[in-house]
């Protein structure tokens, strides 16, 4: 991203404020996703079935099974290397949601069963789990460099920024770690008082007409953990915000 934003940065007048924006990139892992006819038990996927331990009880809310969203393969995570990586190397996240008529969850302490993730350590005796709620596509990672949002003195200089952030990001924004494109308020000041140090972003899920997904108004999806739950794998302990449009 360096050079294009480099780049961006003359285009849009903000030289004076290069340092600021230089300042505000950040690695992440983008996360892509790709039809797949098959894929082998275990594979980081949107959709489908998850797969789960027999004896891990499959989640729900008010009675209700909850929608699965996605599984990440933490050892493909771990082959990209990143310079700061908190997550286990090895091992299965699964992430669900509740997604029916009768209640949305935004991610209210009253609605904590309404998302929920299961760490799975030993992933060698997992079977398929639950109902489809979406489409299986295959999950691709990427390891990447974003700019996090930024106000400055200027109004004028705020404007030229939203078009520099609007020409940089025009795909989905399925996101792993780094820091959360908020939609409305920002996502870590959200669910600061929820957590017990400081935020990690686990999982960031875009609208996607791909996926079939679509939160709120153009929304997404946010779980997010507290680095010392996260070190010492308590992922039971990760809240949830749902932003929209």
């Amino acid at each position: 991203m360096s050079e294009r934003l480099h780049q961006l940065i003359t285009e849009y007048d903000l030289e004076h404020v290069r340092a600021d924006i230089l300042g505000a990139v950040y690695e992440c892992v983008s996360i892509s996703s790709v039809a797949a006819e098959t894929l082998p038990c275990g594979a980081s996927k949107f959709g489908g079935v998850a797969d789960l331990p027999a004896e891990t009880a499959y989640p729900s809310f008010n009675g209700t099974p909850l929608s699965f969203i996605g599984q990440i393969n933490l050892t493909e995570v771990s082959a990209l290397h990143l310079k700061n990586n908190p997550l286990p190397m090895s091992g299965m996240l699964s992430f669900f949601y509740y997604d029916g008529d009768e209640e949305a969850v935004y991610g209210e302490p009253e609605q904590k069963d309404g998302w929920r993730v299961l760490y799975t350590d030993d992933t060698s005796g997992m079977s398929a789990q639950g109902a489809v709620s979406y489409p299986e596509r295959r999950m691709l990672f990427k390891k990447a460099e974003k700019l996090e949002f930024r106000y400055f003195e200027q109004d004028a200089d705020d404007e030229r920024f939203e078009k520099l952030m609007d020409q940089l990001y025009e795909q989905l924004d399925h996101q792993l770690l780094g820091v959360p494109v908020s939609i409305q308020g920002e996502v870590f000041a959200e669910v600061a008082e929820h957590i017990d140090s400081k935020p990690v972003l686990l999982f960031q899920v875009d609208t996607d007409d791909d996926l079939d997904m679509m939160w709120g108004d153009m929304g997404m999806l946010y779980y997010v953990i507290g680095a010392h739950d996260l070190a010492s794998k308590r992922f039971e302990k990760t809240w949830f915000s749902m932003q929209c449009y």
